[in-house]
């Protein structure tokens, strides 16, 4: 059953300025899917300065790039920091992954 997942994104007001990212996934048959891992990370997170000895050097403060990870809800309902220049992963047993990069209009 490696059927494809489908992704919708949706940028949404939650309470004041702070903004999230519903994803909700489908199956190809249009069923809410529950419990699929959805990856969050960034397209272009940098390059760390390893000029140290392949280290980076101390005392210098340093940008870090997570990746954020949640699971569906029972509605295949996930929600997600709302950033900028994000891609997402879908992952689901019996299920071929999926990466997803938005559109910049939504």
């Amino acid at each position: 059953m490696n059927q494809l997942l489908t992704l919708l994104v949706y940028s949404l007001l939650v309470s004041g300025t702070t903004q999230a990212a519903l994803i909700k996934v489908n199956s190809e048959l249009g069923q809410p899917l529950s419990a699929v891992m959805v990856t969050q990370s960034l397209i272009d997170p940098g390059t760390p300065d390893t000029s140290d000895d392949g280290y980076q050097k101390p005392n210098f403060a340093v940008f870090v790039a997570p990746d954020i990870t949640v699971f569906t809800d029972a509605k295949g309902v996930a929600e997600l920091p709302d950033r900028a220049g994000v891609k997402y992963r879908l992952r689901k047993m019996k299920y071929i992954d999926q990466e997803i990069i938005p559109s910049k209009e939504g």
